[in-house]
């Protein structure tokens, strides 16, 4: 199984000329911090994922191990 990124344009969709709908806008600040963060638990996730496989492999080693 292969993971993918999918990475969305903000505005990409949408877009309107209306003031209203502007108003409401996020900042560009805010939308990078909302990226960085993002990223940041992606980033975590797959840490985590990893210290899992590394276990499980560390588990199985052992196990094979002990039944020579």
């Amino acid at each position: 199984m292969k993971s993918r990124i999918r990475i969305i344009k903000s505005g990409a969709v949408g877009n309107t000329n209306d003031p209203s709908a502007n108003q409401t806008e996020k900042t560009v600040c805010q939308r990078e911090r909302e990226t960085a963060n993002r990223v940041k638990s992606w980033i975590a996730e797959w840490e985590e994922r990893k210290r899992l496989l590394d276990a499980a492999a560390l588990s199985l080693v052992r196990t094979m191990e002990l039944s020579r």
